[in-house]
């Protein structure tokens, strides 16, 4: 069986075009019909804040695979410095059921997330694009930061403009040179949204808070 945890997935490093392919494969096996999906049970006990979820599936075609996503999401970790969210994800051989490969690392989320926007980004650049992008992203933790990467490494010469909102300061240090003349940091998330023809959220916020008319970008 073989284990990977976050220092080897990160030394594998990310290949965004081939990572938005894979979900577009994922997408079309769905749609086909040959997959499983329970329903993912979440388990909440004493701070009903915090969840740990177990999401369960097979997905057939091409792909051929079964596991289990076992994420836990304690937002009071940040408080204390450690992240809000913990991943572990086994894989199953198909055909008997034999654990192959155990995934301990919270990569493979963070990619899947990305990888669907960047999914949803290529087909809506295909039927509509635009001269250039402004981009903009609310939250700007792990996903958000993550989204960044996809963004860029996917449509960075088309990128015009970047604007980046989070409720708790956007510390953009770590954007690279080629990046930084075209970043900022807004004072608001309406500034970003305003400004956008993609507007992705990646916030974990527990009300509706975009509450002015569609200004025709896409979301994410």
């Amino acid at each position: 069986m073989l284990y990977l945890n976050d220092r080897d997935l990160r030394a594998v490093g990310l290949d965004w075009p081939a990572l938005v392919d894979s979900v577009e494969s994922a997408v079309r096996i769905l749609d086909s019909g040959d997959y499983a999906q329970p329903v993912k049970p979440y388990l909440r006990y004493n701070n009903l804040n915090n969840r740990i979820i177990a999401m369960p599936a097979y997905v057939g075609g091409e792909v051929s695979a079964a596991g289990i996503k076992w994420i836990s999401s304690f937002p009071d970790n940040l408080k204390a410095g450690l992240p809000r969210a913990h991943s572990i994800i086994v894989l199953n051989d198909p055909l008997t059921g034999q654990p192959s490969a155990i995934l301990n690392s919270p990569v493979p989320s963070l990619v899947r997330t990305a990888s669907i926007s960047g999914l949803m980004i290529r087909h809506w650049l295909q039927a509509r694009p635009p001269e250039r992008i402004q981009l903009g992203i609310i939250g700007w933790g792990p996903v958000g930061q993550y989204h960044f990467q996809m963004a860029a490494a996917l449509y960075g010469e088309r990128i015009e403009s970047i604007r980046i909102y989070d409720i708790r300061g956007a510390d953009l240090a770590e954007i690279p040179p080629l990046y930084r003349d075209r970043t900022e940091a807004a004072a608001t998330w309406a500034e970003v949204y305003l400004h956008s023809n993609i507007f992705i959220t990646c916030t974990v916020s527990n009300h509706r808070y975009i509450d002015l008319p569609l200004p025709g970008a896409v979301f994410c």
